[in-house]
């Protein structure tokens, strides 16, 4: 069947017709695959939103549910058995228990936060060095020995109490007024740096920070 080249006019456009099924089945494969109709934009006419087609695979034909077995989604329509969250809508909100006190309950609430690097200090007072005879050296050891201290923590000297005796005293921290109070009697305050070697997971030291330690004694050394 032969169909004339006659343009047809429809809503005052002119839309040629095709000459052939031949030419007519080619255009029809020409559209499939791509966006605009050839029958219409081959001859240089305007675009009209009829020619607009999507891209192929683009649009999908959605899921059938609850028709039968034979479909994969029949009956419960992947839902599962039923339940609460097998309905429509929101499910319950994340630290839902079923009813129960729920863990973000039953916690205490933690107020503040705890600072890992604080250090704490065993804390002596001036007022307990004023028994030692003038001259002396209080030393870190010495306090060790005589379990005033241990050696896991550092030691700050505070100013609570009179000293009069000159002494020399060795501690990781003095106070201000510690200080004050020391020195006007003559005496010298020696501040010893205080090192935390880190543990490693073996619950022994760590080698390479115990290297760092040993590098930055001895560059203080030269220093000196």
């Amino acid at each position: 069947m032969v169909v004339s080249a006659v343009n047809v006019v429809y809503n005052h456009f002119a839309i040629p017709l095709y000459k052939s099924i031949s030419e007519h089945s080619a255009c029809s494969k020409r559209e499939s695959l791509g966006l605009v109709a050839c029958g219409v934009l081959a001859k240089g006419k305007p675009m009209k939103l009829h020619d607009l087609k999507p891209a192929p695979g683009s649009h999908r034909t959605t899921k059938r549910l609850g028709r039968g077995p034979g479909s994969g989604k029949g009956k419960t329509a992947g839902k599962g058995m039923g339940g609460q969250k097998a309905r429509s809508g929101p499910n319950p909100y994340r630290t839902f228990e079923g009813g129960q006190n729920r863990l973000v309950r039953r916690l205490p609430y933690l107020r503040g936060f705890k600072n890992k690097w604080r250090v704490e200090y065993q804390v002596i007072n001036i007022g307990e060095l004023s028994e030692l005879p003038a001259g002396d050296t209080l030393s870190i050891a010495m306090l060790i020995e005589a379990r005033r201290v241990n050696k896991h923590q550092p030691v700050k000297i505070l100013g609570d109490g009179e000293l009069t005796n000159a002494l020399t005293v060795e501690a990781h921290k003095f106070s201000a007024s510690a200080r004050q109070k020391i020195e006007a009697a003559g005496g010298t305050c020696v501040e010893l740096p205080w090192d935390v070697v880190p543990q490693s997971r073996s619950r022994g030291e760590n080698v390479a920070m115990v290297g760092r330690t040993a590098k930055r004694e001895q560059g203080t050394a030269a220093s000196e």
